[in-house]
């Protein structure tokens, strides 16, 4: 279902990504989801480790690689000027 809903946002806005609230404190700390769970499962661009970048990464579904398949993860620093238009995705509990 939160997939269905980031296709079609991406769809209906022309979004290019989103922050999915995966993040690590500092470069090379190991990744984090915004509540503090370690990450479990990656979905990383190309299916290979995406690197880290300089400073604090903060990590984004492009949707603009592969739409309606299962959305490529890309890690970009948090402060990098060239993001800070990007959505973010959030999940609720009902």
């Amino acid at each position: 279902m939160i997939f269905q809903f980031i296709v079609l946002y991406d769809v209906t806005f022309g979004a290019k990504a989103a922050w999915i609230g995966l993040h690590a404190k500092e470069e090379n700390a190991p990744y984090m989801w915004t509540d503090m769970t370690p990450l479990d499962f990656v979905y990383w661009e190309d299916d290979i480790f995406s690197p880290n970048p300089d400073g604090d990464p903060c990590v984004y579904r492009d949707f603009s690689v592969d739409v309606y398949g299962r959305g490529d993860w890309i890690a970009y620093n948090c402060s990098d000027p060239s993001i800070t238009g990007y959505g973010y995705v959030c999940q609720l509990s009902f």
